[in-house]
């Protein structure tokens, strides 16, 4: 997957796309990615997601903190591994905002990204205020050379997919079902920190993993509670390079941003850097 944030690297290319936030890329995200690179395959084209590294609503209102399942970078790996042939990142700025659908689809997808296939997920909706539907978004697309289709709907089993629904189902600890509706474990990423030392009073290691900021552990769980993992640490100083997994449990500390891991290895974790899979 090439990422591509200049546009002047799509010049001369026609590509495929869709366009989305992809908060956890999941099945259902998967589900369109899948039916939009069959389209592109069919039409021999390259593909492309089109997405966003900051949440829109979070650039609209400034005190809007998302919950968010991925990091920016985190995504951008589970967006490689649908196979597409581009993810194009476009920054949401005030201004983008206040364009409507017509000069969306016309100015940055027609003029700016070459797009020439346009793949709506099935209850998707962009442009000021949201007014316009599918209908309007045809009738855009044909006037600037871009054919636009809805994608089917995603209604595989009884389970709703959505990032709101997999964030609920993390909140009362349904790690393993969040896990299929993702496709792959749920992780959390933060540096290892100094805490109490209360672990060497115990007899076994511990380490204080300081979870990132676009993580705020309030919507997942609660002060003291216990859950079992896979954490793996990877050590820059004392050891180059080398990534340790083991099999652990972790406790989330009252200071809320704060979980600490018992290990089964102990040498000096600090300022190192941690993956936690519950």
């Amino acid at each position: 997957m090439i990422v591509v944030r200049d546009f002047d690297r799509l010049k001369g290319k026609e590509l495929v796309a869709t366009i989305g936030f992809f908060d956890g890329v999941h099945l259902g995200h998967r589900f369109l990615i899948d039916e939009m690179k069959e389209i592109a395959k069919a039409r021999n084209l390259p593909s492309a997601v089109i997405t966003f590294p900051e949440h829109p609503r979070a650039v609209l209102h400034a005190d809007y903190q998302p919950k968010l399942l991925n990091s920016f970078e985190e995504k951008l790996q589970q967006l490689e591994t649908t196979g597409v042939d581009y993810c194009i990142v476009l920054d949401f700025t005030i201004e983008l905002s206040r364009l409507s659908a017509k000069e969306f689809i016309t100015s940055i997808l027609a003029k700016s990204l070459h797009v020439k296939t346009l793949l709506i997920g099935y209850d998707h909706r962009f442009g000021h205020d949201r007014t316009d539907g599918f209908e309007q978004y045809v009738v855009y697309g044909t006037e600037c050379g871009i054919e636009v289709l809805k994608a089917s709907p995603y209604d595989e089993g009884n389970t709703a997919v959505s990032s709101s629904e997999i964030r609920k189902l993390l909140q009362a600890g349904n790690v393993a079902e969040a896990a299929y509706l993702l496709t792959y474990p749920y992780q959390l990423l933060g540096h290892i920190v100094s805490g109490y030392k209360v672990g060497r009073t115990l007899g076994f290691p511990t380490a204080n993993i300081r979870v990132l900021a676009y993580m705020p552990y309030g919507w997942r769980w609660k002060a003291n509670d216990i859950r079992e993992c896979f954490i793996s640490v990877t050590v820059r100083h004392s050891i180059m390079g080398r990534t340790y997994p083991w099999r652990s449990i972790f406790w989330i500390s009252p200071e809320i941003s704060t979980m600490i891991a018992f290990v089964s290895h102990s040498f000096n974790t600090y300022a190192e850097t941690s993956n936690s899979i519950p």
